[in-house]
């Protein structure tokens, strides 16, 4: 569910993948496997993409143990 919400909030900012990857210091491939499910999203990723984003981590922390 985790990744699903990722996406959404990306898209909604209307923020490339390569964009974001390249902010937050990562490859393009794995923010599109962290998206897809495919990895495990980490807490240290969520604190950069909520600084990102502007919004609290806290936000995230019910889906994350939901997705475990």
């Amino acid at each position: 569910m985790i990744h699903r919400t990722l996406k959404a909030i990306r898209k909604f900012h209307g923020v490339s993948q390569a964009e974001l990857a390249s902010e937050l210091h990562i490859s393009k491939s794995y923010l599109c496997e962290l998206e897809s499910g495919k990895k495990t999203v980490s807490y240290n990723f969520l604190e950069d993409f909520s600084k990102y984003f502007e919004i609290p981590t806290s936000s995230f922390c019910l889906l994350y143990t939901s997705d475990a």
